[in-house]
């Protein structure tokens, strides 16, 4: 929640406990985007690549999960093939998932490929009728001077927009931005976006706003508004287009938008960042937001997480100088996440001790397909120290801590789900409800199933209330059910 009202500070360090809590894929991904959020796209992209070491080789939905997000953060980079590829991985492991397919049309349309991107968009607004998709299919008609055309599918993703508002909270800076975009109702763009930053301060309800101004001709206010959107250092596309186009007094495209826009941006060059307490640096060490993670064990490092397989396979021929090398390379990591988790010194010592004794003992167990040394240290850490947590439950005079409340707020629909799956006949089946569920429910669960998020994290991502996102995945289990018992 505080993500999506735009309380950063306290979210950079919700995110920290975060993956030092639970270190897992679904954390490196979440984490991930907080780095890319802060302008760190190197670091979000060198977290990615974990979160799919961290990932099974045997669920080809979740590592499509995480295929997806790669190709955006390679394409956000200028890295169109390796964007590109990324992409047809995660096709090839999971066929046409719709979040898949909406990067691949972000894909052609940044390429220049506008014929495959009509393709894409037309299909997908076929599956499901969205406003997003139905302003892409308005700026492609555009740009081909199918006027016509292209002012149907700009109202109907105004239709599509409010309409949504009869059953959720109202998104008038969601409104705002798309109509601001392809100069479409200033006036009215103005309003909506004053209206939305009124009661969410986060970056892109504040570039909803500073691009509304802009359009009016309010370029004082404009500005204003869009170092508010540059606090955080974030280098995406549309903020960075705007930031450049409004000092320079440049109008954009009327039809094409910021979609349209890298080439714009490219041409007024990389805006100033503003200096930000919460905002980090912009060279190549990663954020602290990961902790110890990165630094402390230099899991990032391609060569280093060789080295660590080698000195594995020579722990499980039972040298014991490889075991010496394990402990100075990943003790210091496993021993900050067992403090950060228990509270308490001691305990954490005796956790270090566990987590190596049981690496000696098991390290013909380690399995390199699954992850790094270091994510396979920090799993069997986290396992002993929430077993410690566990046991001080049972004392009559034990009373939580912050952390031990923090180990067991996973996410609330998890269960309902496997019970779904469990109950279905085949995962097919499932998937095949899941496309039946109308498209805001069936993101919501997915959100929560397929990456592990809390209801909260949902809100955030998808700019939504609590109360709204919760109801939808509520309405959505309730019809999941319905049509896997029928």
């Amino acid at each position: 929640m505080r993500l999506e009202l735009g309380d950063y500070a306290a979210a950079w360090n919700d995110y920290n406990r975060m993956v030092t809590l639970r270190p897992d894929a679904q954390s490196y991904a979440r984490v991930a985007h907080a780095l890319e959020l802060r302008g760190e796209s190197e670091p979000a992209l060198r977290v990615l690549e974990m979160a799919r070491e961290a990932t099974s080789a045997h669920d080809p939905e979740a590592l499509a999960w995480i295929h997806s997000p790669l190709g955006a953060l390679l394409l956000s980079l200028g890295r169109v093939d390796d964007a590109e590829r990324e992409l047809d991985r995660a096709d090839l492991l999971f066929p046409a998932h719709p979040y898949v397919r909406a990067e691949q049309l972000d894909l052609a349309v940044q390429a220049g490929r506008f014929d495959t991107a009509r393709s894409l968009a037309e299909s997908l607004f076929a599956d499901t009728e969205s406003p997003e998709v139905a302003a892409v299919l308005g700026d492609l008609h555009a740009s081909a001077e199918r006027k016509e055309r292209a002012h149907e599918y700009y109202q109907r993703a105004i239709e599509l927009e409010r309409d949504g508002w009869q059953w959720e909270e109202r998104q008038p800076a969601a409104l705002a931005r798309m109509l601001a975009e392809r100069d479409l109702l200033p006036d009215a763009a103005v309003a909506l976006a004053e209206e939305g930053f009124r009661t969410r301060q986060d970056i892109h309800s504040a570039d909803a706003l500073a691009w509304a101004y802009f359009r009016v001709g309010r370029l004082e206010d404009a500005a204003a508004a869009s170092a508010r959107a540059l606090r955080t250092g974030s280098r995406h596309r549309a903020v960075r287009y705007h930031a450049g186009a409004i000092p320079h007094r440049r109008r954009a495209r009327p039809h094409c938008g910021s979609r349209f826009g890298v080439t714009s941006l490219d041409r007024v060059g990389p805006s100033r960042r503003p200096p930000s307490a919460g905002a980090g640096g912009s060279g190549s060490r990663p954020s602290m937001l990961l902790g110890a993670l990165i630094d402390d064990t230099g899991a990032t490092a391609p060569a280093e997480r060789v080295r660590d397989r080698e000195t594995v396979q020579r722990v499980a021929e039972g040298d014991a100088a490889a075991l010496a090398d394990i402990y100075d390379q990943h003790g210091r990591a496993v021993f900050g996440l067992a403090l950060r988790v228990l509270e308490n010194q001691g305990d954490a010592e005796d956790v270090v001790q566990e987590v190596f004794a049981q690496a000696w003992s098991q390290a013909r167990r380690y399995d390199a397909e699954r992850g790094s040394v270091a994510a396979w240290l920090l799993m069997i850490a986290r396992s002993r120290a929430i077993d410690r947590l566990r046991a001080r439950r049972t004392r009559p005079d034990a009373t939580p801590s912050a952390a031990e409340q923090a180990l067991v707020e996973l996410p609330d629909t998890a269960l309902a789900v496997d019970q779904l799956v469990a109950s279905a006949e085949s995962a097919a089946r499932l998937r095949q409800a899941l496309t039946a569920l109308p498209y805001l429910q069936r993101v919501a669960i997915e959100l929560a199933y397929f990456e592990g998020l809390t209801h909260t994290e949902i809100a955030a991502r998808l700019e939504q209330s609590l109360g709204t996102i919760k109801a939808r995945i509520r309405t959505g289990l309730h019809r999941l059910r319905e049509a896997l018992t029928e």
